[in-house]
């Protein structure tokens, strides 16, 4: 992280607890608005188009419940990294992230492979 000035790295740890707030109000709405916690779902008697349209709502509403999960830990990850002392750096290479990459993506675990 040496390559990280404090001003760069507490901008990208705001910019990481900006994002994982967002993505935890987003999962906590995506679970209050789970069709299958409909008390009258398994009641009701609907026609086959309607009920198509019900496992899709259900189907859209866990793949983005998946989606948000894995942003959120991505984030964990990313702020357990700046704690352990090796945010911004490749994991494969050891390499530093470039800031200008880390500010568009901050949860970055790889640099891009640029040609020459």
């Amino acid at each position: 992280m040496k390559h990280l000035s404090s001003a760069q790295l507490q901008e990208l740890k705001t910019k990481l607890e900006t994002d994982l707030t967002k993505m935890l109000g987003y999962a906590e709405n995506l679970e209050e608005t789970d069709p299958t916690s409909d008390e009258n779902r398994g009641n009701d008697i609907a026609e086959a188009g309607d009920e198509a349209l019900e496992d899709y709502g259900i189907l859209e509403n866990q793949v983005l419940e998946s989606a948000a999960d894995e942003s959120i830990a991505d984030i964990q990850a990313a702020l357990a990294r700046m704690d352990q002392g090796t945010y911004g750096l490749d994991e494969e290479t050891g390499e530093a992230i470039p800031f200008e990459r880390l500010m568009l993506f901050p949860t970055a675990r790889y640099n891009v492979k640029q040609d020459e």
